[in-house]
């Protein structure tokens, strides 16, 4: 009887110890359950921080490429509106210095500077038409200083001499072109100019 007491208590002592591993067996598994999900979560955490540098650091190396792209560009606009703003200023420096060259010209006379005077000669320009005359020589003169100085006086006087031999009443201006001297555009010039002048 003493034997089956022992006997049932050491059963029952076992079945409480089972218990008892179970019991601690599960509260072990969800601590560690636990323990495995933060340790999953600091690693998560640590990943997205890693990953936020690194995008970090690609944004900042793709600026400081851009930048001196940029600046690159820049500076190749700017070149090409200083080229562009400079070659029409040039060009009208030019147009306004030629126009204020011939236009000091028919005021001044002739210009005795001799980097202004080319091969051709231009005779003196007469003060008074009436007393110089015909009307036609001045509309020479005008060529010869304003519109087209490869005219030459001796052009002029030969267009003159056709002039008085022509029946028809040509005006130089016409004979000019005929003669391939001067064109149409050169002769309406000198025209507008003689009404200035």
């Amino acid at each position: 009887m003493t034997l089956d007491i022992l006997t049932g208590i050491h059963h029952d002592f076992s079945a409480f110890v089972d218990t008892v591993s179970a019991a601690a067996g599960n509260f072990l598994s969800a601590e560690m359950e636990e323990e495995h999900q933060a340790v999953a979560k600091e690693v998560a955490k640590a990943f997205e921080g890693v990953a936020e540098k690194k995008t970090e650091q690609v944004h900042t190396i793709i600026t400081l490429l851009l930048i001196p792209l940029a600046l690159f560009a820049g500076a190749f606009i700017l070149k090409m509106a200083y080229d562009l703003f400079t070659g029409t200023a040039d060009k009208v420096g030019k147009g306004v210095g030629s126009i204020t060259s011939k236009l000091k010209a028919a005021v001044a006379g002739p210009v005795s500077d001799k980097r202004s005077q080319s091969s051709v000669k231009v005779p003196p320009m007469p003060k008074d038409p009436s007393k110089s005359g015909s009307r036609m020589m001045l509309l020479g003169q005008v060529i010869i200083r304003f519109v087209n100085p490869t005219l030459t006086e001796q052009d002029v006087e030969n267009a003159v001499r056709i002039q008085k031999q022509s029946e028809n009443g040509k005006k130089i201006g016409e004979i000019l072109v005929e003669q391939n001297l001067v064109t149409k555009d050169d002769v309406n010039r000198a025209l507008k100019i003689q009404k200035k002048v």
